[in-house]
């Protein structure tokens, strides 16, 4: 049985490079994620101390790292979601939903043709067992698609807190 266009596209060449691509993007969220809690700790040890301080001296309440807490993190969480929320991301889950409902109905479509040319009880659960085995096709294929656009959008909306949490990691080390 022949599968919808796009998806025996998907199934070319291409889907290797997409898998390695996509597997990069996992491997690199993990390790930042876990970078980004080493320098959190960090950070949070440093800037306890400078809280703990200004609660014993008032005058230090004027230390600059006092500020940059929150800054820093409205700045970070507003390029994480600029990073989510760029026009092409937006696009992803209807284009996933036109593309699989186009699949769907030209599945649909060849399968009835399919009937019509041979109306009998074993032509139908032929054909009933072939659509069945496409919709699985197409399925895991959107699946795995999306689930690669998830992981590349959790990448991307981790990426400016973990350069934020990263440098005040840096920089406090020097202080």
């Amino acid at each position: 049985m022949r599968h919808p266009a796009s998806v025996r596209h998907r199934h070319r060449g291409g889907t290797d490079r997409h898998q390695r691509r996509i597997a990069a993007a996992a491997t690199r969220l993990v390790r930042d994620l876990d970078e980004m809690g080493r320098a959190a700790v960090e950070t949070i040890t440093h800037r306890s101390a400078v809280i703990a301080g200004a609660v014993q001296d008032p005058r230090k309440l004027t230390d600059p790292e006092l500020s940059l807490m929150l800054t820093e993190k409205v700045e970070a969480v507003a390029a994480a979601t600029t990073a989510v929320l760029a026009p092409q991301l937006m696009a992803m889950p209807g284009l996933y939903a036109t593309r699989w409902l186009g699949d769907q109905v030209a599945l649909a479509a060849r399968s009835a043709g399919q009937l019509a040319r041979d109306p009998t009880v074993a032509g139908a659960v032929r054909q009933w067992q072939r659509a069945a085995e496409g919709m699985a096709l197409i399925n895991a294929a959107y699946a795995t698609a999306m689930l690669g656009t998830m992981v590349e959008l959790s990448a991307a909306a981790l990426a400016p807190v973990h350069k934020a949490a990263t440098a005040n990691a840096r920089r406090l080390r020097k202080l």
